[in-house]
Formats: C-alpha cells, sequence, structure tokens
C-alpha cells in the first residue's frame, strides 16, 4: 500500500511538529498542504475502471485529505480565540476608561441639575476624581504593546525541515473581573455589578428592586430616606441605574418634599390639587420690599393650577383679612384626643397605636413616648402597656408556632412561647440587631403586605417582616 507521505513529501515532519508551531503558521501550513493534496487528487481522477475498487493510493490521499481539513478547521478556530483573547487583554484600560468617563458625565449632569435647583452639590465621586484629578488617566488611550505577542511568525517549513518549538515572552497585564456576578439583595437574582447599585453595607439592588422600592418611597414617608440596614443610600446616581426619568423625577420631587419638616409644609389649598409648594420658611423669606407696607401674609401661588395659598393658615389667599383658626385641623385635633391618639412633637403629625410598645418612631424619624407625647426618653412613663404587650406577644407566638391551626392543637406550646415572647418583648422591645429565619407565607407587621414566600421572622422577638422591609425599614 502506497503512503501518503509519498505522495506529499515531508508531510509526515510537518505533521508531527505542528504542536510546537504558532497557530497562525499552523494554519498556512495545512492550507498549504490540503492545496496539494487536492492537487493531486484532480490528477488521479478518471485514471482508473468505474466498477473497481479505487487503489490503494486513493484511498490514502482521501484519508490525508480529510485529516489536513480537520487541522485547517482547528487551527481557524485556535486563531480566532487568540485573537478574541489579545483584543480584550489589549483594549481592557480602554473600555475601562470608557466606563469612567461614561459614570463621571452622568454625575457631572446631577450635579449641575443640583446647581441648577440651588442644591447642595454632594461630593465628587470616583469616576469624577479618576477622569478630572488622574494626570495619567490619558494613557488609557495609549496603544499598548501586547504582552503576549509572539515573535516573528515562521515561514512555511520545507519539505523535510525540522520545526523548532516556538517559545514567548512577556508577562500578561492586570485583569479587571468587569463580569463579576452579585445577588441582588431584593430578588437574590444574579447581575453583573455594573449594573447595580452597591450600598454601604455591601449589599447590592438591581434596577427592578429599586423602582419597586422608589414606587412605594412615593407613597409611604417612613421609607424617607431610602436605607439598607438603617444606613441611607446614595441616590446621586439613581438615574444610571432606574432607566426611568419620570420616576427618577418623581423621586426627586418626593425626596425635596419629605426633607422639610411636616409642620412647614406648604400644599396648594384646592382640594383637587394638593401640590406641594414648598417650606412656609421659604415663602415668609420673600424680599422686604413686598411686604413693607402690608400686613397681608405670604402667599404661595400653585404652578400646577394658578390657586393661590396663604402660608399662616394653609387657606386659600384671603387679601386684606388675618388669618383665622383652621377649623379642619381643630376637629380632627379633638377627635385624636377622645380616642386617645398621640400627636407627634416635632411635625404634630397624628398616631394611632395597635400593637407594640410606647416607643414610637414617626415618619419624621422623631421617636417619642406614646403614652405622654414627650421625646424618648425623656419621661417616666413604663416601656409597655400591659395589654397590648400580651396582645403583641400572642400574634406574634401563633406566627412562631405555626398559624391559628397550631395553635388549637398545642394549647401548652403555644403558651409556652407567649410566655417566653413576653418575657423577651419586655426587657428587649428594641432586639437590635434581629436574627432573622425564613418562615413561610403570612403578613409583614411593618408594611401589613401578605406574602405566600419571601416572609422572615426574627429568632428573638418573633417579629415578622418582608424581604423588602428587613433592609430598608427595620
Amino acid at each position: 500500500m502506497t503512503s501518503a507521505g509519498s505522495i506529499l513529501p515531508g508531510l509526515d515532519d510537518v505533521a508531527n511538529n505542528l504542536e510546537f508551531i504558532d497557530h497562525e503558521s499552523a494554519l498556512l501550513i495545512a492550507q498549504l498542504q490540503l492545496e496539494d493534496a487536492l492537487e493531486v487528487s484532480c490528477t488521479l481522477k478518471g485514471k482508473g475502471r468505474a466498477d473497481a475498487a479505487p487503489p490503494d493510493s486513493e484511498v490514502a490521499l482521501r484519508l490525508q485529505i480529510e485529516e489536513l481539513s480537520g487541522w485547517k478547521q482547528l487551527h481557524q478556530d485556535a486563531t480566532l480565540a487568540e485573537s478574541i483573547t489579545n483584543a480584550q487583554r489589549t483594549d481592557a484600560g480602554i473600555l475601562e476608561a470608557f466606563r469612567l468617563m461614561e459614570e463621571a458625565a452622568a454625575a457631572d449632569r446631577r450635579a449641575a441639575e443640583l446647581l441648577q435647583q440651588g442644591s447642595h452639590i454632594p461630593q465628587p465621586t470616583e469616576a469624577q476624581k479618576a477622569v478630572g484629578d488622574d494626570k495619567n488617566f490619558p494613557k488609557h488611550f495609549e496603544e499598548q504593546p501586547n504582552s503576549n505577542s509572539r515573535p516573528e511568525k515562521t515561514s512555511r517549513a520545507a519539505a523535510g525541515d525540522k520545526v523548532v518549538k516556538q517559545t514567548t515572552s512577556g508577562r500578561p497585564g492586570p485583569s479587571t473581573n468587569i463580569y463579576k456576578r452579585v445577588a441582588c439583595a431584593g430578588c437574590t437574582d444574579q447581575f453583573r455589578v455594573g449594573e447595580v447599585l452597591e450600598t454601604t453595607c455591601e449589599h447590592y439592588w438591581c434596577p427592578a428592586c429599586l423602582a419597586d422600592l422608589i414606587q412605594v418611597y412615593l407613597r409611604d414617608e417612613s421609607l424617607h430616606p431610602i436605607r439598607c440596614c438603617q444606613k441611607p443610600v446614595s441616590t446621586t446616581h439613581l438615574g444610571f441605574y432606574v432607566k426611568n426619568p419620570s420616576l427618577v423625577n418623581s423621586f426627586e420631587v418626593k425626596r425635596r418634599e419629605y426633607e422639610v419638616p411636616a409642620q412647614d409644609r406648604v400644599y396648594c389649598s384646592k382640594p383637587t390639587c394638593s401640590t406641594f409648594l414648598g417650606s412656609a420658611e421659604d415663602h415668609k423669606s420673600r424680599p422686604p420690599s413686598t411686604l413693607l407696607f402690608s400686613d397681608t401674609p405670604a402667599v404661595a401661588t400653585c404652578e400646577s393650577c394658578n390657586a393661590q395659598t396663604c402660608v399662616g393658615c394653609r387657606k386659600p389667599r384671603h387679601p386684606n383679612d388675618s388669618c383665622s383658626q383652621n377649623d379642619a385641623i381643630e376637629e380632627v385635633r379633638v377627635l385624636a384626643k377622645e380616642s386617645g391618639w398621640q400627636t407627634c412633637p416635632r411635625c404634630s403629625a397624628i398616631v394611632e397605636l395597635h400593637h407594640g410598645c410606647n416607643h414610637m418612631t414617626c415618619r419624621c424619624r422623631t421617636q417619642f413616648c406614646y403614652a405622654c407625647g414627650v421625646e424618648w426618653k425623656r419621661c417616666d412613663c413604663a416601656q409597655w402597656d400591659e395589654n397590648r404587650l400580651v396582645a403583641t406577644a400572642q400574634m406574634r407566638a401563633e406566627a412562631a408556632v405555626g398559624g391559628q391551626q397550631a395553635r388549637a392543637a398545642q394549647p401548652q406550646v403555644f403558651a409556652a412561647e407567649v410566655q417566653r415572647t413576653v418575657e423577651h418583648l419586655r426587657y428587649n422591645h428594641e432586639c437590635d440587631p434581629h436574627r432573622w429565619r425564613g418562615r413561610s407565607g403570612g403578613m409583614c407587621e411593618e408594611c401589613n403586605d401578605w406574602l405566600p414566600v419571601f416572609l422572615k421572622m426574627c429568632k428573638d422577638c418573633n417579629l415578622s417582616v418582608c424581604r423588602r422591609c428587613s433592609f430598608n425599614r427595620v
């Protein structure tokens, strides 16, 4: 049987040493050898009988062509992979520089908006410092030598020549893990680290969970400021993560409203509007020339409906007339006193306590005693009303043992759990920090939402909260 080597001289030597040649040279050799084999194959066609078996040389040549085609495809793939790897390594610095520039541009836009609104400009971000202060930053765009580049490529190996193993020199440069994935604290899904907002407590929030949180924030002032693990979350670059300009703008408007003390807020007196008009102090501090010869109280004009509101009594404007008592507010105060409700000593908000201890935290973050209305720890009132203490312990003990059915089936276990919870709450009502464990569905004691899953219970005080409230409220 005639060997392929006798048809293509020197192929055996080249084939045995292809693994020692760089991929581009090996691809060239395989391509040229394949062309030679195809040329020889064309000269053998038509020389034998149609019904006769092909000669051994033709069979060997066909097998050789298949093997060379495989080598060619192998080195084509390897060359492409190596090219992509070198491109990523070479352009890593440029890609990182562009990322910093985009973040710095977003921060600059935010600072410009705050400056236009007359707000305080935040401290420069790390991206702004890198772009503006780092003198070496432009070097990111300079062409970097490829540390993994190979020596000059070997020319086509002649038949019978020995092929020497190629060696490379140089060390790879540092790499940046821009594809690192982290878990969102809200939904536990995995995201790239550049796609999520990182908090100071090293938690991450994805755009969808941030948008949901903002939606609730717009309706619930107790979430202000937005927190994670009781630490404020920076919202400077919120628009970079939440791709909803309308929602982000609503958040900024509501944030400015929440930052004004409740007793100083002025709202449009038109019931169908009620737009926030700013702080009473801002309206009262108008230029003196406008009030020099007039006893008329300051007036705020609504930009939405053009209605004018008296800043003093919060009623519609009443020119040439003094402010009268707001009868509606007085009626609410009388009702609160008759119902045993309490009033926040700072913002005058009226609160009602259903369960829990006398330690109250108002939406304005003021802490006070529910029994007497004095700021917290400035009175001698008892920590708990005994009836509320037992009611709270029963509610949490029922959730701990598994609901009403378990309570009825195991009354002794339930009673023991109630007693344990009463003693724990009596002396450790704040339970800080909470030690969470998962539990089945139920109602969150903070937001009053019912959830089939994602509910947590404290191992010590049996407080049941949803996953979001465990991060953003308690």
